[in-house]
């Protein structure tokens, strides 16, 4: 809620089902395999086998090769303190099979679109308290989080932009100026323009437009 007001941003690195429960979007199975993409294994695993088959539902595949896909799953998963969830009474126990595949998906989408809603509903409450609910509304997850952190993707147009050079006797022309800025705009990654801005400024983003500079 600070970072907001006052444009001081934050080096926070949320999940993208974080940001949405902040502002009341939809979290997708996406989102979660962002972050969790073993627990998807046999369903992605199981899609595969549909793609290469050209086949549109499990009953069309073939049992026996089905069968091995799902063999070690259970209609249990982990949750985020680590430990065995049953998705239904004795989940741990009970095999998937070609028959109750759909219920798992059904099961486990669920259960995991809907982990940390707690948690986040916690986190909306407090900044809740600097900004209001209806003001959060207005963003998307994207913006929220340019917001609180500042753009992820460093502009170097921007960050040329608002450059200075005083009492140095060199400007934007000379020469090895342009190979700097010619060297950040093509020849670095996101990331090592990121670390080379927390090198000389001490953050890691930037403003998001050249009036934020001066505040």
């Amino acid at each position: 809620g600070l970072a907001i007001r006052t444009r001081q941003y934050y080096n926070l690195h949320l999940a993208s089902v974080v940001w949405k429960r902040l502002v009341s979007d939809r979290v997708t199975v996406d989102d979660i395999e962002a972050i969790d993409a073993h627990s998807f294994q046999t369903i992605r695993g199981v899609e595969r086998m549909l793609t290469l088959n050209s086949k549109t539902s499990v009953e069309q595949l073939d049992s026996k090769a089905l069968q091995e896909v799902l063999s070690k799953t259970k209609f249990c998963t982990y949750g985020n303190d680590g430990k065995i969830k049953d998705l239904k009474p004795n989940g741990s126990r009970t095999p998937v099979t070609p028959y109750n595949y759909q219920d798992y998906v059904d099961l486990l989408t669920a259960h995991k679109t809907n982990q940390g809603k707690a948690q986040c509903a916690a986190i909306r409450a407090g900044l809740a308290c600097v900004v209001p609910f209806q003001i959060l509304t207005i963003f998307s997850w994207e913006e929220l989080q340019d917001q609180v952190c500042g753009r992820v993707i460093i502009d170097v147009d921007l960050l040329k932009q608002n450059t200075k050079y005083p009492n140095s006797g060199i400007n934007e022309g000379t020469k090895h100026i342009k190979m700097f800025w010619n060297m950040m705009k093509t020849r670095m990654t996101n990331k090592q323009r990121s670390q080379f801005l927390y090198f000389v400024w001490g953050r890691s983003r930037l403003p998001r437009s050249s009036k934020e500079f001066t505040q």
